[in-house]
C-alpha cells in the first residue's frame, strides 16, 4: 500500500532557532513554530487558537535557518512529519513526540532590509534561492553552499 507524508505550515517562529552540531559535523537546528486560526463562532464573537509545532532541519537547511531567523520572524515550511520515541528517565515510560522534519522553507512577508537583528541580510540568500530543499543524503553530508547569484531588481511589468 502507499504512502503519503507532507506537511506545509506557515507561522511564527515562537523561539530562536537553536543550532547544534551532531559528532560528525552535521547541523542540526531545532525551532517552535506557532501556527494561528481565526474564525467567527455561531454568535459572530471572533475565535482564536494557536497550535505549537516542534521542527527540526539538518544540513545547510540548518545552518540558513539559523542565520537568517529569530523568534517572531514569519516562516513557510514543507516536510514531513516524524516520531521520537525514548524512555522517560525519571518513570522508565516510554515517551513519543510528533515532530515536522523541515525539507524546504520559504521567506514570508517582511522586506529586503528586515533581517530579524541577524548580522546577515535574507535577501543575500534569497537571490541564491528563495527556498531550501534538502534530501536525505544531503542531511547525512555536508555541502559546500554555491556563491550567491546577483538580483535583479527590475519589476518585470
Amino acid at each position: 500500500m502507499p504512502s503519503f507524508n507532507k506537511v506545509i505550515l506557515m507561522g511564527n517562529l515562537t523561539r530562536d532557532p537553536e543550532l547544534k552540531h551532531l559528532p560528525r559535523g552535521t547541523a542540526v537546528c531545532e525551532l517552535s513554530l506557532a501556527v494561528n486560526k481565526v474564525w467567527k463562532d455561531d454568535q459572530g464573537q471572533k475565535q482564536e487558537r494557536a497550535s505549537f509545532f516542534g521542527c527540526v532541519a539538518y544540513g545547510s537547511t540548518a545552518e540558513n535557518l539559523a542565520k537568517y531567523f529569530s523568534k517572531g520572524k514569519p516562516i513557510l515550511i514543507e516536510g514531513e512529519l516524524t516520531q521520537e520515541t525514548w524512555e522517560d528517565k525519571e518513570t522508565g515510560k516510554k515517551r513519543e513526540k510528533t515532530k515536522v522534519r523541515i525539507e524546504r522553507f520559504e521567506f514570508v512577508g517582511g522586506n529586503a532590509s528586515d533581517n530579524g537583528g541577524k548580522t546577515s541580510s535574507p535577501t543575500a540568500y534569497a537571490g541564491e534561492r528563495r527556498s531550501q530543499r534538502v534530501d536525505s543524503s544531503q542531511a547525512k553530508q555536508e555541502h559546500a553552499r554555491p556563491a550567491p547569484r546577483e538580483i535583479d531588481d527590475e519589476i518585470p511589468f
